[in-house]
């Protein structure tokens, strides 16, 4: 098994010698009968903005890319250096509007909210492709985006890929009991208690905090029964990555399959032009934890610019 790991030296990205404001704006939009929340960052830089829009995972919302204490948001990381961020949260999901029934919210459901989404970033930025950074579950919904509407995206980031299902008990409730425990369950572990010289505690405690304040006790349960029917349940196809993709995960991470992710890039259609970055010593929360998150950024950044 052969993992190309590329390492980008960005010290001058990571701390731009740029000082304007980022300002940010909310837009609400229409997406299957609900109205999702949508907002955008950008930072005036006099020259025309490149577009990326970021796809939360399971159970929490898009709140999470926006860790807004020192340098850890990544919102404010990619506006800082070129972009026009924006994020939404799925329908049930943070400030969207909720359905009835949260199974209807599965992954091939949150794929069309996703492509509603982009379309509005289109006709908004007169613009033909925008990026898309998916996170965890987001790569499987942002991945069937992609399968439909490959000529609306310039390039792809699945980061911390869930390729596959996995064997255990579909949930029986169409709304998933958020609680705190469980919203800390990404964060790697030490002696039983969360690693803070992984993960800072202000951070964690901003992102707990953030889970309660945006998400409270509840999220759909549609892409968590998708994610529960076993291994054979097939949730990113490589004939179906029509767009130069970066694969970026760590190697603690236990929600990846390693081999999976390899075999995909591998059979990627656009592989000489896709990048696969295995993180040592990083897990699920990559983009939050202390030793790893500056790489990871740098490894997205690097990715999206190239030619």
């Amino acid at each position: 098994m052969i993992v190309r790991i590329i390492t980008f030296l960005l010290i001058s990205l990571s701390a731009p010698a740029i000082t304007a404001q980022i300002t940010h704006k909310s837009f609400s939009v229409k997406s299957q009968g609900l109205n999702l929340h949508v907002k955008t960052f950008r930072q005036d830089h006099g020259k025309p903005l490149k577009h990326i829009l970021l796809i939360h995972g399971l159970t929490y919302s898009s709140h999470e890319f926006h860790m807004d204490h020192g340098d850890y948001s990544l919102v404010k990381f990619l506006s800082e250096n070129g972009f026009q961020v924006w994020t939404m949260d799925m329908a049930g999901y943070g400030l969207s509007e909720k359905p009835e029934d949260g199974f209807i919210v599965n992954t091939a459901y949150a794929a069309e909210d996703i492509a509603a989404v982009v379309q509005f970033i289109r006709n908004t930025g007169q613009i033909d492709r925008i990026d898309l950074l998916g996170w965890s579950w987001g790569t499987a919904t942002s991945a069937q985006m992609v399968a439909s509407h490959a000529s609306w995206v310039r390039k792809l980031v699945l980061y911390a890929p869930i390729t596959s299902g996995y064997d255990g008990k579909e949930p029986q409730e169409d709304w998933h009991h958020n609680t705190w425990v469980h919203a800390a369950s990404d964060f790697q572990v030490k002696d039983g208690v969360i690693d803070y010289h992984i993960i800072e505690k202000p951070v964690a405690n901003l992102f707990l905090a953030n889970c309660w304040k945006y998400d409270q006790d509840s999220s759909p349960n549609g892409g968590r029964k998708d994610l529960l029917k076993g291994r054979n349940e097939k949730l990113i196809r490589a004939e179906s990555l029509k767009v130069p993709t970066l694969f970026i995960g760590g190697d603690r991470d236990a929600y990846l399959k390693w081999d999976e992710i390899v075999a995909i890039y591998n059979r990627h259609p656009a592989k000489d032009k896709s990048r696969l970055v295995r993180i040592e010593g990083g897990a699920h929360a990559l983009m939050m934890e202390k030793p790893y998150y500056r790489q990871f950024r740098n490894e997205v950044l690097g990715f999206l610019l190239m030619d």
